[in-house]
């Protein structure tokens, strides 16, 4: 038991030895509700929590900080908090659908222990292996709607894959020049979430505020996704293309409000009607 008072019972025992304040700790959580519904399995996401042993104020603490104050490289345990203190401990209201007074159930393991700069690295490199699956996640998406719609595409060293509509006269869209672009967004699925055409707004039944002007775009400067400024370095006036762009090059991780989740493709109609 902790000294706030959380019981706990050891599932695997590791080496014993106390980590001290301030080493860092790579720690596997699994998380179910008082529905026995999973709520976090970090090992099935490979996404472990990596943070700093907190000090000693920290055991008393009456969840799950407390636990973790206590364990050891190794340890494995498993314990029950009501759903007050894990809201609680994150700053947050019990939603109004969760008892206050149901049972969490966590699964803690202590996996790792680590200097500052051997966590720094850890996460560094699960970073890069990321950005890795994503970016072979979306080539899969795109070459798949390639096929799928028999499609004659290019496509360049970042992923960004595109389809040319028309072919425009003068010189390409170079960094500082201001193209005037034409555009209407898309998802794979087909969905629209944006566009500065009426017509297109009028003919996928999309609230666009009755724009119907070219949105002003300075070339790597203006602060428009970088999948925009590396397609109209590939255009001039009058150009027309289809692209499809690779979350890395979108909204990334982050994604863009609910039409755009978290690693998402795009694809955009896009049409250069000025460039000064």
């Amino acid at each position: 038991e902790t000294p706030g008072g959380v019981k706990f019972t050891v599932l695997k025992k590791g080496d014993g030895v106390e980590v001290p304040a301030g080493k860092y700790v790579m720690i596997h959580m699994v998380l179910k509700n008082d529905k026995d519904s999973l709520l976090l399995d970090s090992y099935k996401e490979d996404r472990p929590m990596v943070m700093p042993m907190p000090d000693g104020s920290i055991a008393k603490d009456p969840g799950e900080y407390g636990v973790f104050k206590m364990l050891t490289k190794g340890d494995c345990v498993t314990f029950k908090l009501a759903a007050q203190i894990v809201f609680n401990s994150r700053r947050r209201a019990v939603p109004k659908d969760v008892d206050p007074a149901g049972l969490f159930t966590y699964i803690i393991h202590l996996k790792e222990t680590w200097t500052f700069d051997e966590a720094k690295k850890y996460e560094e490199e699960q970073i890069q292996k990321i950005t890795r699956k994503t970016f072979v996640a979306d080539s899969i998406a795109i070459s798949n709607y390639v096929k799928e719609n028999g499609l004659q595409t290019i496509t360049t060293k970042s992923g960004l894959t595109y389809i040319v509509k028309k072919e425009g006269k003068g010189d390409l869209a170079t960094t500082g020049k201001t193209a005037y672009v034409h555009y209407a967004g898309f998802t794979l699925d087909g969905k629209i979430f944006d566009t500065s055409m009426a017509r297109v707004a009028k003919e996928k039944n999309f609230d666009n505020g009755g724009r119907n002007e070219p949105y002003p775009v300075a070339v790597n400067q203006s602060s428009v996704i970088t999948g925009w400024h590396e397609m109209l370095q590939l255009m001039n006036k009058g150009m027309q293309v289809t692209v499809l762009i690779p979350s890395s090059l979108g909204y990334g991780p982050q994604g863009n409000g609910p039409a755009i989740p978290p690693n998402t493709v795009l694809m955009f109609d896009m049409e250069i009607a000025d460039l000064k």
